[in-house]
């Protein structure tokens, strides 16, 4: 049986930078707390992100970060 993760994602253009990903998980982490939900990398500080599009492109890339959900909120979504 294979395990599954729920994950919280946000959308955002340019290029990565800690500063860039820090802006964009606190603000997925502050949507998800008024949503009443809670990232279950909160206390690790964990999160990943994902690039599309093409490294040498005048067109600015499409990113996401990726919180995973608490085990519980997860289990209210599924």
């Amino acid at each position: 049986m294979a395990s599954s993760e729920l994950m919280a994602v946000i959308t955002f253009t340019g290029n990565v930078t800690p500063q860039v990903a820090d802006a964009a998980k606190a603000r997925l982490t502050g949507l998800l707390a008024r949503d009443g939900v809670t990232s279950a990398d909160a206390a690790t500080g964990e999160f990943r992100v994902a690039q599309y599009g093409q490294l040498y492109s005048l067109l600015p890339r499409k990113n996401e970060l990726w919180l995973k959900l608490d085990a519980a909120d997860a289990a209210r979504f599924a």
